[in-house]
Formats: structure tokens, C-alpha cells, sequence
């Protein structure tokens, strides 16, 4: 019985043995792990930090380019509009001209008539 019971201790020695070195593998295992996690969780906040910051940097191109455009475009508007009543005031100046020639040739035909 005695022998039985020191096979049977010597048995629970080495599988105690074994379970220590397996539980110093898993906790060496676990730290490794968290090491790792830990370089991610920085990787991670490094990349999500420089995300916002394009983030943030296209939108305020992309205001600066549409603040641009419509400056632009107010420009062309007023020098269209400008063009347009330029044009106007062109095209009046010319029907005044032409009104004063008309009346100038019929003044002309008259005088001439007269002296006929």
C-alpha cells in the first residue's frame, strides 16, 4: 500500500510539475500578449489621432476651395453683369446716334427739297 501511495505522490509530483511549467508558460504568454496589445492599443490611437487630424485637414480645404468658387463665381457674375449693362447703355448710345443720323438725313432731305 505504501509503495501504491508513493508511485501515486511521485505521479502527482510530475503532474504538478507539469502544470507549473505550463502555468509560467501561460503567464509568460499572457504578459507577452499584453505587451502586445498594449503596442497596438498605441498603434491604434496614433492612426485614429492622425485620421482626425487629415480628417480635419481636408474639410478645411475643401471650405477654403468652396469659399474660392464662390468668390469666383460672384466675381463672373458682376462682370457679367457689368458686361450686360454696358452693353445696354452701347446699344442705347447707338439707337441715339442713329436716331440723331435719321433726323440729321431727314433735316438734309428737307433743306434740300426746299432749295429744289
Amino acid at each position: 500500500e505504501r509503495d501504491r501511495l508513493r508511485e501515486e505522490a511521485t505521479g502527482l509530483e510530475a503532474q504538478r510539475a507539469r502544470l507549473a511549467a505550463d502555468l509560467e508558460q501561460l503567464q509568460a504568454s499572457s504578459n507577452s500578449l499584453r505587451v502586445e496589445n498594449s503596442r497596438l492599443t498605441t498603434e491604434a490611437e496614433t492612426l485614429r489621432a492622425e485620421m482626425l487630424h487629415k480628417q480635419e485637414t481636408f474639410r478645411a480645404e475643401a471650405k477654403h476651395a468652396q469659399e474660392k468658387h464662390e468668390r469666383a463665381l460672384k466675381h463672373a457674375w458682376a462682370e457679367w453683369e457689368s458686361l450686360q449693362q454696358q452693353a445696354l447703355a452701347d446699344k442705347e448710345a447707338q439707337g441715339r446716334a442713329l436716331s440723331a443720323l435719321a433726323k440729321e438725313a431727314k433735316m438734309e432731305s428737307a433743306a434740300h427739297d426746299v432749295s429744289l
